[in-house]
């Protein structure tokens, strides 16, 4: 079994809340033995992990910023205060600190999940308790999983044996694991999203979207299918959540003033799960708006190449972009995590939305030869965006296109694009620099699909391989 990376010497179980779904003043500190030993205890260790998910090296920020930073949908700034430079300009070394902190922090959340499942059989709490708090860990051993094999890996299709990441089964310090193949990271996310699914319960929980219920583990695992481009096994699974979950999507008249409000003001609308921000633990700085807006720090602009693909009367063009002033005059700024409670920067952060999950759908539905669903879902979506679009009639390979085009519009600045683009072996422009210049157009194969591994774990760690070209 694999255990703990050498590189993280311990990971700190945060026991402070980040929403006020807990009734009860978090502990601040307790022994290793005592800290989960019944349900309270075991939900202050949930809640301090997606505490951490908080974090700009995390959710906060890194892990939706630093994908599509690599991509066309950004213009780096030519007053950038030098963030994400190297992923723009597709020139990562293994001693990159985004890298380092993505993989190290990623890892640390997952081995707090797994201290959780170590001691969760054993606490005071009863059955479905023990369930709940199970699946949660689960899920989020599996999702975060996901998102490093995504980054450090190569795409599945065609690589399925090429090196991935390794998979963290227990949490044991000291262990100099190995990477396991692509294939059998999959294997392994997709066993624990399906027992997490299966444990979790269904309604919302503790303040949701802020917690993981079981719709929340099935868009993960849709995900993941969808990674491998498995649309058998993915479209059951997305047709339960679209079917069944009593979830329903954004309208257009309420689409951009929902960016700007907590994604729990109506409840099973849009968000299935989200990063919660109060305005008492706001990251200022270092929050996810902070990096696009005009405010904050500017350093990562909307290119022209995406802003053109939005019609006027798309209510997407208000929601996401927003124009320069001032020194920033003719520049098109990214609002698509605004201001909040006077606070630059300040909004939750998106992790699972149902316009994600019915694009997914109408994908599976197009590669599964049911391009009836494929356009209803596809148009659903459009013309959500925009009332005046024409229905689609397109067939074949351009309704394959059109969906794929539709995710880029929707899920923009979420950190997805670089992922599909991925998955389908396209060829990947970088971002923009202030002169509109692409800094590198990247083609299949490439090394550089996969980040490097950070040069901390090579060192401290004699199994690690490091990804080829670096």
């Amino acid at each position: 079994m694999k255990k703990i990376l050498l590189i993280i010497l311990t990971a700190c179980i945060s026991l402070t809340s980040c929403d006020d779904f807990l009734t009860q003043d978090p502990y601040t500190t307790m022994p290793e033995g005592a800290a989960i030993s019944d349900n309270i205890t075991a939900n202050y260790a949930l809640v301090g992990i997606y505490d951490q998910f908080q974090s700009e090296l995390l959710y906060g920020r890194k892990y939706l910023v630093a994908p599509d930073a690599s991509t066309e949908n950004i213009i780096l700034s030519p007053s950038n205060s030098n963030r994400y430079i190297a992923q723009a300009q597709w020139s990562l070394t293994a001693g990159n600190g985004d890298a380092a902190d993505m993989w190290l922090y990623g890892y640390s959340a997952i081995n707090a999940a797994n201290k959780i499942l170590a001691k969760v059989d054993a606490i005071d709490a009863t059955e479905k308790q023990k369930q709940q708090i199970k699946g949660e860990a689960l899920a989020i051993k599996g999702m975060v999983h996901l998102d490093l094999v995504r980054i450090f890996a190569q795409a599945y299709p065609g690589n399925e044996r090429s090196l991935g990441i390794p998979y963290m089964e227990e949490s044991i310090i000291y262990d100099k694991p190995s990477r396991d193949d692509i294939s059998t990271v999959y294997t392994k996310i997709i066993r624990d999203l399906s027992e997490a699914a299966g444990l979790l319960q269904s309604s919302e929980i503790d303040n949701g979207p802020y917690r993981i219920n079981s719709w929340t583990a099935k868009a993960l695992l849709a995900k993941a299918y969808m990674m491998q481009l498995d649309y058998v096994k993915a479209k059951p699974v997305l047709e339960d959540i679209v079917k069944n979950s009593g979830y329903s999507i954004l309208s257009n008249t309420n689409y951009t003033s929902a960016w700007s409000k907590r994604y729990n003001a109506v409840s099973k609308t849009e968000f299935l799960f989200a990063i919660a921000n109060l305005s008492s633990d706001y990251g200022a700085t270092t929050s996810l708006g902070y990096i696009y807006l005009q405010s904050g720090y500017g350093d990562l602009r909307a290119s022209d190449n995406i802003f053109a693909l939005y019609t006027d009367t798309d209510v997407r063009k208000t929601a996401f972009f927003t124009a320069g002033t001032g020194t920033s005059a003719g520049w098109t700024m990214v609002n698509k995590y605004p201001s909040r409670d006077g606070s630059s920067g300040l909004s939750d952060v998106p992790m699972v939305r149902l316009s994600d999950i019915y694009l997914y759908y109408a994908e599976a539905c197009a590669y599964t030869n049911d391009e009836v669903n494929a356009i209803k879902y596809l148009d659903l979506i459009r013309q959500r965006g925009d009332a005046s679009a024409t229905a689609s009639t397109e067939t074949g390979d351009a309704l394959k296109d059109k969906i794929f085009l539709e995710r880029r519009k929707e899920l923009a600045y979420e950190g997805e694009y670089l992922f599909d683009l991925k998955r389908y072996h396209k060829t990947i422009n970088s971002a923009y620099d202030a002169t509109g210049k692409v800094y590198k157009t990247i083609t299949y194969p490439s090394d550089l699909l996969a980040y490097p591994i950070p040069q901390g774990e090579l060192d401290a760690n004699s199994n690690m391989e490091p990804n080829p070209g670096y």
